[in-house]
């Protein structure tokens, strides 16, 4: 038995204008929805940054989700937390059983294979605080900080020590992959620049910061967390999904930092499905303990 998977992420919009970025994010969901009606998914999972500062945007794309696929949904480094957890809330509550909050259900059990879900990221917005940790004191969990007054959700990586069970047939879906080695093949190079008071920058940007002055230093390393590389050699994780770093966009490696051939069975397989505003989202199929990818570009 075969379980296909959509994967979208990362819609951040480049245009300055506001009206242009509705426009923008419009015609790359439209498009987007096009693409994965052709594939025929089993389910849709959306990875983290859907949010995109704009709450209209996420609506629109829940609105073409619910009660037409099972959806599985997770914060990454954008969601700004009241907007997204009132409006999640709202379509977990109305389409119960195809609309799935991985704040909520962190473990998904196929017969062939289990998602489970790491909701968050080690680096967010501003207002954006779904804040991966491993601190033992910090829980999982909701909690109000009393210095600032946000509303913060924790999640701890340390839980996936209780929440994995078969090692071998589960898929760590996670915005922010772990760490890597190779910069030139693997799901979490980074390019970016960084200056001496520790600022850091996307490539770009940093580069029309020197031109006016600054001093950033640009780089191209491998950024993926390192608490998760831990926490999944020691657990034998095989298989992930990730997002979060733009550059990286569909690409696939293995535990050895090699890359991943599209559309071939493996049993290891760690894969960036890419970012929706640069027209990338990807295809993850399963079978038993094996899993193979599609890029889609649209």
């Amino acid at each position: 038995m075969e379980t296909k998977y959509a994967i979208l992420a990362d819609i951040h919009p480049a245009a300055v204008d506001k009206r242009q970025r509705y426009q923008l994010t419009t015609s790359i969901i439209v498009n987007a929805f096009k693409a994965i009606k052709e594939e025929k998914p089993n389910a849709l999972i959306l990875n983290g940054d859907i949010l995109a500062e704009n709450p209209s945007i996420l609506f629109r794309i829940l609105k073409k989700c619910a009660g037409n696929i099972n959806t599985y949904i997770q914060p990454g480094s954008h969601e700004v937390t009241w907007d997204y957890n009132k409006m999640i809330q709202n379509f977990s509550q109305k389409y119960p059983h195809s609309f799935f909050d991985a704040l909520k259900n962190k473990v998904i059990k196929k017969p062939d294979h289990t998602l489970v879900f790491l909701p968050g990221s080690d680096w967010n917005i501003e207002g954006a605080n779904y804040i991966f940790t491993t601190d033992q004191n910090k829980r999982s969990g909701i909690k109000l900080d009393i210095e600032t007054y946000n509303i913060i959700h924790y999640t701890n990586l340390n839980d996936l020590r209780d929440l994995v069970e078969d090692p071998e047939n589960t898929i760590v879906v996670s915005h922010v992959p772990r760490h890597f080695d190779n910069p030139e093949t693997c799901v979490d190079m980074a390019y970016f620049g960084e200056n001496p008071k520790g600022n850091v920058l996307p490539g770009l940007y940093a580069k029309i910061a020197n031109m006016r002055g600054d001093n950033f230093k640009i780089r191209e390393e491998n950024r993926g967390n390192r608490d998760l590389e831990a926490i999944f050699e020691e657990l034998g994780i095989t298989k992930a999904i990730s997002n979060h770093f733009h550059e990286s966009g569909h690409r696939a490696n293995n535990l050895n930092s090699k890359h991943v051939n599209p559309e071939t069975w493996n049993s290891e397989l760690f894969y960036n499905s890419g970012c929706l505003t640069m027209g990338q989202l990807g295809i993850l199929t399963v079978s038993d303990n094996k899993v193979k990818y599609k890029n889609i570009s649209i």
